[in-house]
């Protein structure tokens, strides 16, 4: 039984069963490679992000680390991390530097985190702005 407005080959009326398949196998393949070129560049971007953050705090790296105890967002972040202080260039301050310990985890457990907002890249950077609110100005501001 044929649809209204279409022909006998399920294809639009006037236009040969074979040119109708080529069509859509057209359209397909222009979606798969669509599909592919963007999976290839959320893989390009997730392999060449940067596992090290950093953030200039304008306070004295004994006083923002007082006895080596570091700020409490930073120390949040686990056995996961490792944490710098250096003096920032020109006086300005402490750069406090986390870098990420382990490896990029798969394609599929990068999805899962962020699905369940627990991405380890947000994470780090969430602790570095609060460290940076409470040291500079004593408060989070939110």
């Amino acid at each position: 039984m044929t649809s209204p407005g279409r022909g006998r080959s399920g294809g639009w009326p006037g236009v040969a069963a074979s040119s109708w398949e080529g069509t859509r196998m057209a359209w397909l393949t222009g979606g798969v490679v669509a599909v592919a070129t963007v999976a290839v560049g959320v893989l390009a971007r997730r392999r060449s992000r940067s596992r090290s953050y950093t953030v200039t705090i304008d306070r004295p790296p004994a006083e923002l680390a007082p006895g080596g105890r570091l700020p409490p967002a930073v120390a949040s972040l686990g056995s996961g991390v490792a944490v710098t202080l250096r003096a920032a260039p020109d006086g300005r301050g402490t750069e406090l530097v986390v870098r990420l310990r382990e490896g990029e985890p798969s394609v599929f457990a990068v999805l899962c985190a962020w699905l369940t907002g627990e991405d380890r890249h947000t994470a780090v950077r969430s602790a570095l702005r609060q460290a940076k609110q409470l040291a500079e100005a004593g408060g989070t501001g939110r």
